[in-house]
């Protein structure tokens, strides 16, 4: 799944397109970024029996742990959970916010959203250009004031075209 180029980054709509595009085919997915690879093979990618996020730590942040509140990095659910939760929303673009409001979506349908024990989720994180300080860009003050629930935005109020497929 790629976004066309010369518009701000969308990784709820990505997510959410990746769902419908699945959903017929297979029974659960994990919505993972790119720059996050698992450091043991006992983090298990199973088909998980509730929402689950995956980093407990990241060399991104030095191994501490990693905020609880987020769904971001590597997240397991099943199709029917992401449905209930309505999806990301559609409505963060550029970098920040959008993994705290899918943690809000998902502990509103599945209480605390639980995440993996520490020893097993460990993280590296590829080197790549970080935007420093970004959360004081003004795109992520305006994600930050996003307060969409999955009844107004979501899976529900996603719009997109297919430009091309490659197999």
């Amino acid at each position: 799944m790629e976004q066309t180029a010369g518009l701000p980054f969308n990784k709820g709509a990505l997510f959410n397109a990746g769902y419908l595009f699945t959903a017929a085919e297979y029974t659960w997915m994990a919505l993972h970024d790119v720059d996050q690879l698992p450091e043991t093979t006992a983090n298990s990618y199973a088909k998980p029996a509730r929402p689950m996020h995956m980093i407990a730590r990241t060399t991104q942040f030095g191994n501490r742990a990693v905020f609880e509140d987020i769904a971001g990095g590597a997240t397991l659910m099943t199709h029917e959970m992401y449905n209930r939760t309505g999806g990301f929303s559609n409505c963060f673009w550029g970098w920040g916010a959008e993994d705290i409001n899918m943690a809000e979506r998902v502990a509103r349908v599945y209480g605390k959203f639980p995440r993996v024990d520490p020893a097993v989720g460990r993280y590296r994180a590829l080197e790549h250009k970080h935007l420093k300080r970004l959360d004081k860009t003004k795109q992520y003050r305006a994600n930050e004031q996003q307060t969409l629930d999955a009844a107004r935005d979501g899976l529900g109020t996603l719009a997109f075209s297919v430009v091309s497929k490659r197999k």
